[in-house]
C-alpha cells in the first residue's frame, strides 16, 4: 500500500504489486524481466459511507519463451481482479445479486444509495453473464403456460414438483416445443398438467412411459363451468320458482304527503323571525308553526342526561368513601373526569347557531313544501334566487331532501338523507350462485338455499339429474377414490343433459390422467405459485424484457 487519499465522499487507496515474477497467460512461462508500468483504476465495495477506488500500479513483463507468440504480457492479479476488469470480483458478485433481485433500473437506484454508481445497462449485462445452473431431469415434472401478453402470446414453465425448483422456460406453448424438450431430457416419470391438449399430446409422443396427471382444480373448474351453462339455459324457468323464496312481494312506497305532519312544522327559534324578501319591494313575515326538537337537539338533551347520571354515580361512590382512583377504575373513567364531577355538576353545553345563506329562506321553502306540495328542488331554487338567494343549488337540494322523509313520517337522523327512501328489494340468486348450490355439500347451504335447491331439482328434471351426478363426482374426488370413475363417465354419457354428456366425453378421452389426478398427490399448485413469481419479475422489467434476459433472471435468481 502506497497511500490513502480521503475526501468528502470517496476513499482512494494506492497499491503496488509486490510479486517478483509473473507467468505468461499463454505459455505459462515465468518471467522476471519488467517491460513497463501502468496504473489500473478499480471500483471496490464501499467502505462505511465512502465509495472505494483502487489505484493499482501494474507491470508488463517480457515473455521468456522464444516459442511463445506473445512478446510482452501484463501480470495477472488473481481471482479478485480479472483481466481488463474495472471492478473487483466481489463487487461484481454483489451487483449481480442486486440485478437478479431488482433488475436494471431498480438495482441502479439502490446501488447509488449504497454509494456505487452503476448504470442499468451494466446490471443487465451482469445478469447475462450469470451461469444458469444445469439441473438434472426431474422425476416428477409440472408443466403449465404463462402469458407474455394475455390472449396473444404465451410461454411454458417447467417445474420440479418434488423440490419446487424451476427447471426451464420455453418461449411458446406449442406441442412440438415441449415434445422436443422431453426427448432431450429422458427420465421423467410423472407429468402433472392442466387439461391442455397440446401438453397431453406432447407427453404422449415424447414420454409415452410417463404417467400423466390431470390437475384436480382444473377438473373441478371444468365441472363448474358445465353446471353454470346448464343453469343459464334453464334460468328463465327457474325465476318463478325462486321469487316466492328470495323475492317476496315488494311493499309500495307511501304517497308523498301534501302537508307536513305536526311534528314536521318549521322551527321558529326563540327571538328569531325569518324575514324573507318577496317579489314586491316590501318584505313580509312568513307564519310558521313550531316543529319538535330536531335530532341533534334531542341528542344534546340525551347527552346531558347521561352526564347527569354519571355525576350522580360518582357522587354516590364518593359518599361511600371510595377514592378517585377506585371510582375511575370502577366506572371506566379518567381521573380528570372524576375530579371534575366531584367539584361540580356538568353544565349543558352552549351552542352558538351559525347563520348561512339559506337560513332566511328556510321558512319559505318549508311553507311551499308543506302548504302547496312543491317538492321540486330546482324550481324552489329558482324561486328563492328571484327573492335574493345567492348560494348554490346543491344546498337547496340537500335541504329539500331532508324535508321529504319528514313528509312521510320518517324522523331525521344525524346523517343527511340525500335521496328518497326506497322499498327494500332482494335480488334473485344468479346462475353462478345456483351453480355453487349444485356443487356444494348440503350442510354448507342455509335453509333458504336448501329449500330452493330441492324445489329446483324437483321441478327441473335436468337439474335434478345434474345435481345427483355432480354430488357423486364431488364425493369421489374428495375421498380420492377413482374406482367409480369409469362407471360415472358411462352414466353421464347417457344422462340426457347435453353439457354433462360433453364433459363426460372429454373425461373419457383423458381418463387415465383424470384417474391419476384423483388418486395421486401431485397437483399444479406449486406451478401456479411459481408462475406468480415469474409474473412479478416480468412486470418489474416493465414487460419489455427479452425472453433470454427473463429466462436468465428467473432461473438464476
Amino acid at each position: 500500500m502506497e497511500g490513502v487519499d480521503l475526501n468528502s465522499s470517496k476513499l482512494v487507496v494506492r497499491l503496488t504489486s509486490s510479486v517478483g515474477a509473473a507467468d505468461c497467460p499463454l505459455c505459462q512461462t515465468a518471467s522476471r524481466k519488467v517491460h513497463s508500468y501502468y496504473t489500473r483504476h478499480l471500483k471496490d465495495l464501499p467502505w462505511a459511507d465512502f465509495s472505494l477506488d483502487l489505484e493499482l500500479q501494474v507491470r508488463r513483463f517480457y515473455c521468456s519463451s522464444a516459442q511463445c507468440p506473445k512478446i510482452t504480457f501484463a501480470e495477472r492479479l488473481g481471482r479478485e481482479v480479472e483481466a481488463y476488469a474495472r471492478r473487483t470480483t466481489r463487487l461484481n458478485q454483489k451487483l449481480q445479486h442486486l440485478a437478479l433481485d431488482l433488475g436494471g433500473e431498480g438495482g441502479a437506484e439502490l446501488a447509488l444509495k449504497w454509494g456505487i454508481k452503476v448504470s442499468p445497462d451494466t446490471l443487465l449485462r451482469l445478469i447475462a453473464k450469470v451461469e444458469v445452473p444445469q439441473l438434472k431431469t426431474p422425476r416428477v415434472l409440472g408443466v403449465d403456460d404463462f402469458a407474455w401478453r394475455k390472449g396473444q402470446r404465451y410461454g411454458t414453465i417447467l417445474l420440479n414438483l418434488e423440490t419446487h425448483q424451476p427447471i426451464e422456460l420455453l418461449a411458446d406453448r406449442e406441442m412440438q416445443t415441449f415434445a422436443t424438450w422431453l426427448m432431450a431430457h429422458p427420465g421423467v416419470e410423472v407429468i402433472s398438467r392442466d387439461r391442455s391438449n397440446s401438453y397431453s399430446e406432447a407427453a404422449r409422443l415424447a414420454a409415452p412411459e410417463a404417467i400423466q396427471v390431470a390437475d384436480r382444480f382444473h377438473i373441478y373448474q371444468n365441472l363448474g363451468e358445465t353446471l353454470e351453462r346448464i343453469v343459464r339455459r334453464h334460468y328463465a324457468q327457474l325465476r318463478p320458482l325462486l321469487e316466492p323464496i328470495f323475492k317476496p312481494a315488494a311493499q309500495p312506497l307511501p304517497p308523498l304527503a301534501t302537508s307536513l305532519p305536526e311534528a314536521a312544522a318549521p322551527i321558529v327559534r326563540e327571538g328569531f323571525s325569518p324575514l324573507v324578501p318577496t317579489k314586491a319591494t316590501e318584505p313580509r313575515l312568513l307564519k310558521a308553526e313550531p316543529l319538535e326538537l330536531k335530532y341533534w337537539e334531542k341528542r344534546k338533551a340525551a347527552n346531558q342526561q347521561q352526564r347527569l347520571e354519571r355525576y350522580q354515580q360518582v357522587q354516590a361512590l364518593a359518599a361511600q368513601g371510595l377514592k378517585q382512583t377506585q371510582i375511575a377504575q370502577q366506572l371506566g373513567m379518567g381521573h380528570k373526569t372524576v375530579r371534575q364531577l366531584l367539584k361540580r355538576a356538568p353544565q349543558p353545553p352552549v351552542y352558538k347557531a351559525r347563520m348561512n345563506k339559506l337560513d332566511p329562506y328556510k321558512a319559505y321553502l318549508e311553507g311551499r313544501f308543506s302548504q302547496e306540495g312543491v317538492d321540486n328542488a330546482k324550481q324552489l331554487y329558482r324561486e328563492i334566487v328571484e327573492l335574493g338567494y345567492t348560494g348554490c343549488s346543491s344546498v337547496v337540494s340537500a335541504y329539500v331532501t331532508q324535508l321529504r322523509p319528514l313528509a312521510e313520517g320518517i324522523e331525521l337522523t344525524k346523517k343527511r338523507v340525500r335521496t328518497l327512501p326506497k322499498a327494500e328489494t332482494k335480488r334473485l340468486p344468479s346462475a353462478r350462485q345456483i351453480r355453487w348450490w349444485l356443487s356444494l355439500k348440503p350442510e354448507r347451504l342455509n335453509e333458504k338455499q336448501r329449500q330452493a335447491l330441492a324445489l329446483i331439482c324437483q321441478q327441473v328434471a335436468e337439474l335434478g339429474e345434474s345435481y345427483r351426478l355432480t354430488q357423486t363426482f364431488i364425493s369421489m374426488m374428495g375421498e380420492r377414490q377413482a374406482a367409480g370413475l369409469t362407471q360415472w363417465i358411462s352414466t353421464a354419457q347417457c344422462c340426457g343433459v347435453d353439457e354433462l354428456e360433453s364433459l363426460a366425453r372429454g373425461l373419457a378421452q383423458d381418463e387415465a390422467a383424470v384417474r391419476a389426478g384423483i388418486s395421486l398427490p401431485w397437483s399444479q399448485g406449486p406451478v401456479e405459485g411459481t408462475i406468480n413469481r415469474l409474473k412479478l419479475l416480468k412486470r418489474a422489467m416493465y414487460g419489455r424484457a427479452s425472453f433470454k434476459l427473463l429466462r436468465q433472471r428467473f432461473l438464476a435468481a
